[in-house]
């Protein structure tokens, strides 16, 4: 993977502990935005959720 997109992978690490695939969907939707500006961002490595 880091052959392709370069090194380190971007991670995004969901701390909400044992949930429902409705629960993991209504986070990622709450913190769209945050997810894309990491998404187009550089210098980020990890971007934690919670």
């Amino acid at each position: 993977m880091s052959t392709l997109h370069g090194a380190p992978p971007k991670i995004i690490w969901l701390r909400i502990g044992n949930c429902t695939t409705t629960m993991i969907e209504t986070m990622l939707r709450r913190h769209v935005a945050s997810i894309q500006h990491y998404a187009n961002n550089l210098d980020g490595t990890i971007l934690e959720i919670s």
